[in-house]
């Protein structure tokens, strides 16, 4: 009950606020968000809650605003293993964690960030993969022999001449020797 008397307090704090009124009575009529040109007129803050429009959600008849994330945990939950707490939280006593003792608290903030430092390295990993292979699908591995004919990058700027509209291959050559896996001899 006390919850409810809280989240009231928030609604009724929310409701008096003419900047979110607005932009809460229009959530609750429709799901699009509001034309610039009916929040133009307005406040300064009322434009910066219609920038948010997609993040904030109603819950329990109050506003809040959902963030998102990379790695997928609320950086304050990744590191601090509990949510955040906000100014209006400390107003209303919603206090939530307390710590009990210093020392403690830094052992179970240090064994988090191992934690989520390692989760985060393992979250990453796939996508890097994943990038590698297709950067490395495009790679191309040229194995010339001798005999073979070959066209050699040469670029030269010359004047009066626009660089894209330059040759910079010169060719064809005839391979005469292999002298490592990249360089030849023409």
């Amino acid at each position: 009950s006390s919850e409810i008397q809280k989240a009231s307090e928030i609604q009724k704090a929310q409701l008096e606020d003419p900047d979110i009124r607005l932009i809460m009575e229009k959530k609750l009529k429709s799901s699009d968000r509001p034309f610039r040109q009916e929040i133009a007129p307005k406040r300064p803050a009322t434009k910066q809650y219609r920038a948010l429009w997609d993040s904030l959600h109603l819950k329990d008849s109050v506003f809040y605003q959902q963030g998102k994330s990379v790695t997928g945990w609320p950086s304050a939950e990744k590191l601090y293993d509990r949510t955040q707490r906000f100014p209006c939280d400390i107003l209303f006593r919603r206090l939530g964690h307390t710590p009990s003792s210093s020392k403690d608290d830094l052992n179970n903030l240090e064994a988090r960030f191992e934690s989520v430092s390692t989760s985060n390295k393992e979250r990453i990993k796939l996508p890097r993969e994943r990038k590698k292979t297709r950067y490395d699908s495009g790679a191309t591995d040229h194995n010339f022999k001798e005999g073979d004919l070959v066209w050699m990058y040469k670029p030269k700027r010359r004047r009066g001449l626009s660089p894209k509209l330059q040759r910079n291959w010169e060719g064809p050559y005839t391979v005469v020797k292999k002298l490592n896996d990249v360089v030849y001899r023409v």
